[in-house]
């Protein structure tokens, strides 16, 4: 059974974001041989405007089975959540050194 997919309606930061307007379900992990990120879409996030925000709502949001801000989110088990909160806040810090934010 399909998902809906994450972003259907886009508000605020979202409609700055690099993806923005393109296919969400490029965006969902099972349409990717193995659940990993694709090259393109880890560039595309990675020189996005908004990649602070969105690593931040990923973390808050929980993602599940989704890329976000260049993260491939996995929930399913202690371990992948783990591992996803680990990578989210590695970005999250990353962005926030770019953007000037931490010093």
């Amino acid at each position: 059974m399909r998902r809906a997919p994450t972003l259907v309606r886009l508000e605020g930061w979202e409609t700055r974001a690099a993806c923005a307007g393109t296919n969400p379900d490029y965006w969902e992990l099972e349409t990717h041989p193995g659940g990993e990120v694709p090259r393109f879409a880890r560039n595309l996030c990675l020189q996005c405007p908004v990649l602070l925000q969105c690593a931040m709502a990923a973390r808050r949001d929980r993602a599940d089975g989704v890329i976000r801000a260049a993260t491939a989110c996995r929930r399913s088990t202690r371990t992948l959540r783990n591992e996803t909160n680990d990578e989210l806040d590695r970005v999250i810090l990353c962005a926030a050194l770019a953007d000037g934010l931490l010093r």
